[in-house]
């Protein structure tokens, strides 16, 4: 299923929300309604959290369904609220934005080339998935330039052949390009997403909806 909606006038909606194939996290303080909404089309129970007093879930998060990375400024009680009770690693160099940095799905990770070795271990060890480095269209922010599930792969529109072709080895499933919220290129920024859903902003058009279903493959 393939929902619209904005979150506190932003069509942005993968900046503060993470999802798995088994639950979706979102911080106080949206509309019952459009929570409600976002859980249905991603077929899963919505979790209220708040991360380091911040909203910005999608950024600073990055989950499969073994584990979760975050910024290592949890408190005890946000631990607590994490569904599920997932192995939790949480980054200590300085790139901690866990969803900007790293790309991920239950097969595998790529992250910013630019993250440590010991942070790198600890994806893997978290995630229980291959850590590979590397970028997306010359980007370092993987995480934010593109959407991937354990179905498919939506990637920054400047992405070549090449690059789909070993982003799809390396996840294990399709990749296409695309953007979303009116041409915006930040997949991973504009939708949020599971095998059974994704979630994009009310500004995305026609022509980006069936791309974002046809990489998803979520006919």
């Amino acid at each position: 299923m393939l929902e619209q909606v904005d979150l506190l006038g932003s069509p942005f909606v993968g900046v503060v929300l993470c999802a798995t194939d088994r639950w979706v996290i979102h911080p106080p303080g949206f509309p019952p309604g459009a929570i409600a909404r976002i859980g249905a089309a991603l077929g899963v129970p919505c979790h209220q959290v708040l991360l380091d007093g911040s909203t910005i879930l999608g950024a600073l998060m990055v989950a499969n369904s073994r584990g979760i990375v975050t910024t290592p400024l949890l408190s005890t009680a946000e631990l607590e609220a994490l569904p599920g009770s997932p192995e939790l690693g949480q980054l200590q160099g300085k790139f901690n934005a866990a969803g900007n940095n790293i790309l991920a799905n239950d097969r595998a990770a790529l992250v910013n080339p630019s993250l440590p070795k010991e942070d790198r271990t600890l994806v893997a060890q978290t995630l229980g998935v291959e850590v590979h480095e590397g970028t997306i269209a010359g980007l370092r922010t993987v995480g934010s330039a593109a959407v991937v599930t354990n179905k498919g792969l939506l990637c920054h529109p400047r992405t070549s052949v090449a690059e789909r072709e070993e982003l799809g080895r390396i996840f294990g499933v399709p990749a296409m390009i695309g953007t979303a919220n009116y041409g915006s290129p930040m997949l991973g920024a504009a939708v949020v997403a599971n095998g059974h859903g994704a979630v994009t902003g009310l500004s995305s058009t026609g022509i980006e909806l069936g791309r974002i279903e046809e990489a998803l493959q979520l006919f």
